[in-house]
């Protein structure tokens, strides 16, 4: 599978599952790694609007320092 550093949401998610169950070799760029949910926020009352993180994806093994994706 393919990678780059533009890659988020899904595109993180595909090549870690890719990667994990060892279907074949990725090759390119580390993803950026943030696979993070967002959800509806309401509508500020000046018509504006924010969007924060609800949620996120974490691997024991990417916060101990070793890479997931070898480019």
């Amino acid at each position: 599978m393919i990678t780059n550093e533009m890659s988020g949401s899904g595109g993180d998610y595909l090549p870690y599952m890719f990667h994990s169950h060892q279907i074949g070799t990725l090759v390119g760029k580390r993803t950026w790694g943030g696979l993070v949910h967002t959800a509806d926020t309401p509508v500020f009352v000046d018509g504006g609007s924010m969007i924060a993180p609800r949620g996120g994806f974490f691997d024991a093994a990417t916060a101990t320092g070793r890479s997931r994706t070898k480019a």
